[in-house]
């Protein structure tokens, strides 16, 4: 059926940005606060497939034939008849050469190995803009290389079609509505294609489909199991809304109307969540993201649900903290910034760390500091003996100097990029930690802020009063905010880190620095080493609170 539908997708992705239009999911449990792409909103009330039994004999579809022009007489309307063709072949639905479908018994110690022509790869965000770019979806994940190498990966989902679901009225309005008889679909077809000229729409397909309504409270008049008409067309046609639409004389309401692609594709899907799935390896046309492999599919057929019993894989976290200090118009600067990466976060149970991560040889953390030069005054000689004499591991990869704070952010987003981690976490990181870095760069007119992310933006998505929209700014990577999770993990009267640290972590000694006082610090290698052993002892005590409330 896919296959007569008329969709043309969009080649370029505009970087702009409406705040009130688009939407980013990701996909992250149990970590409530992170945008869940499993369960995507949903405006009104949709309907879920029957899947026939395996003792049934192979049903027939129907295919309602549409004339060639959309000004076609009322003659030719009415002259449209209802086809019966034989249930098309496995190959003819949407089963991909070459793409299978797994045994759910699979082994379930080893990752999947991509066939020939395939890559299959471990999806856990997503992203769409419906009004700018509708009908397209992006998927972000990670793919095993050579065995060991994990990788970013972008999939760009084309011409995904709208598809709405259309009740028949009852034959006599007393009847009940679950037996009693409804109307011909054929009467119905003739109404739906009467209003879609109107509107504009010039090409859809339609078919009988036996459907569940999927609520357990029943809205008045919706039986518990109906045959609907199923009603598919492309996302560059207007919707099928307006005056009359919503119900007609042949049929009762129309559900689905407002859904998204990315709504359509999950559930057409049966996505439940991260998972495994297998795209046909179609390099992308074009360059929009900061992933290392970008793909991009044509049709939603191609992708293909692996076994859930494969083994999940481990994330990479990016634990980030900073230190501000006052400028003479009392705004925040970023004077330093420290990160603690962990290169192999367990996310299922089996594999989930519970002791505290180390920094010595061997492991799988590291840490780096970025500090900036203060008034075009050097920075004090002795900050590397101070630093090397309260045990900070002083070299070029965990601490660098920058002349100036745009170079000290455009240096980070660099190496952000080359980590390429799948969580950015951060205590207060949507109120203070990214409002400020993103403000920032606004200010020293930083482009490359969408690194971090994955996805290339052009414009920092701001509101109108200077507040984040805090859905757009990870697109591909995940945003753990442990101020956040705390607050629904734990029970307090505050949730400062100092407070969680004593509390839950056991660490007494943690006061924070006082930012009005902080400039006078650059001047002294003590005071300064100071500053940047605060930041780093920061960004791990934030990824030890991460662990010890599981917010992975």
């Amino acid at each position: 059926m896919d296959d007569d539908i008329d969709v043309d997708g969009d080649d370029d992705l505009d970087n702009e940005c409406f705040p009130d239009t688009q939407t980013s999911v990701q996909s992250h449990a149990p970590a409530r606060h992170v945008a869940a792409a499993t369960t995507p909103a949903v405006c009104e009330p949709v309907a879920v497939a029957v899947a026939p039994s395996s003792d049934e004999p192979p049903k027939k579809r129907f295919r309602l034939n549409e004339t060639e022009t959309l000004a076609s007489t009322a003659t030719a309307l009415e002259s449209k008849q209802m086809e019966e063709e034989p249930a098309p072949e496995a190959d003819e639905v949407g089963v991909t050469p070459g793409a299978e479908e797994e045994d759910e018994d699979a082994n379930t110690d080893q990752f999947p190995q991509s066939k020939p022509g395939f890559l299959d790869f471990f999806w856990f965000d997503a992203y769409e803009d419906p009004i700018r770019h509708p009908g397209q979806i992006y998927l972000f994940g990670k793919t095993l290389i050579n065995e060991r190498d994990w990788q970013s990966v972008c999939v760009l989902i084309r011409n995904i079609a709208r598809t709405v679901y259309v009740l028949p009225r009852l034959k006599n309005a007393a009847d009940d509505i679950e037996t009693g008889e409804r109307v011909d679909f054929q009467q119905v077809y003739k109404e739906i294609n009467e209003k879609r000229a109107h509107l504009g729409i010039s090409k859809f397909m339609a078919k009988p489909e036996e459907k569940k309504y999927c609520f357990r409270q029943r809205a008045n008049g919706v039986p518990a199991q109906c045959t609907y008409l199923k009603v598919c067309y492309s996302f560059d046609e207007s919707p099928f809304v307006g005056r009359g639409c919503e119900s007609g004389a042949t049929y009762e309401r129309v559900f689905g109307v407002r859904s998204t692609a990315l709504e359509l594709f999950l559930l057409e899907k049966q996505v439940m969540g991260p998972c495994w799935l297998r795209v046909p390896y179609t390099r992308a046309s074009k360059i929009v993201s900061w992933c290392k492999h970008e793909l991009e599919i044509d049709e939603p057929v191609g992708v293909s649900l692996l076994s859930t019993n494969y083994p999940s894989p481990s994330l990479t976290v990016l634990s980030l903290s900073f230190q501000t200090v006052l400028n003479e118009k009392k705004e925040h600067e970023i004077g330093c910034i420290s990160a603690v990466v962990e290169h192999a976060v367990g996310i299922d149970h089996s594999k989930r760390h519970h002791k505290a991560t180390t920094t010595t040889a061997g492991t799988t953390v590291e840490y780096f500091t970025l500090i900036r030069k203060m008034d075009r005054n050097p920075l004090p000689y002795d900050l590397e003996p101070q630093l090397a004499r309260n045990q900070y591991k002083v070299g070029a990869s965990t601490l660098k100097t920058f002349s100036s704070e745009r170079d000290l952010l455009s240096f980070f987003t660099t190496r952000i990029q080359n980590l390429d981690p799948d969580v950015l976490l951060g205590h207060k990181l949507y109120d203070f930690v990214l409002d400020v870095i993103l403000h920032r760069m606004q200010v020293l007119k930083i482009s490359t802020w969408s690194k971090l992310g994955r996805l290339r933006r052009g414009k920092i998505p701001f509101m109108k009063d200077g507040s984040l929209i805090r859905k757009w700014l990870g697109c591909g990577r995940l945003l753990v905010d442990t101020f956040i999770s705390a607050q629904e993990f734990q029970h307090h009267k505050t949730y400062s880190l100092s407070f969680l640290a004593q509390e839950l972590l056991g660490v007494a000694k943690h006061e924070n620095l006082n930012a009005q006082k902080l400039r006078a610090h650059w001047l002294d290698g003590k005071q300064l080493a100071k500053v940047v052993l605060h930041c780093c002892n920061d960004s791990h005590l934030i990824l030890q609170l991460m662990h010890k409330l599981q917010v992975l």
